[in-house]
């Protein structure tokens, strides 16, 4: 612990960005397969769709988890 008594670099303000950026890969991913290659069917887009709906609520659950940490700074600090 520091000299404040919090552990440093708690939080990653990086999930917001990595979640849209899952997503977006996993709809490239579908576009490109279903225009390019057609003879890759279902199971060729899997990984894709799977990107694809993981990835918003990854986005989601990171900035919930962002501004609960500023919340709770906000409470410690009232609370000095």
């Amino acid at each position: 612990m520091n000299e404040k008594g919090k552990i440093p670099c708690t939080r990653c303000r990086m999930g917001v960005p990595i979640g849209i950026t899952i997503a977006l890969i996993g709809l490239i991913g579908i576009i490109t397969s279903s225009l390019f290659y057609e003879h890759v069917g279902v199971f060729g887009l899997i990984p894709f769709i799977g990107l694809f709906l993981i990835g918003p609520p990854f986005a989601r659950m990171a900035s919930l988890v962002n501004g609960a940490h500023a919340r709770i700074d906000k409470l410690e600090e009232s609370l000095k």
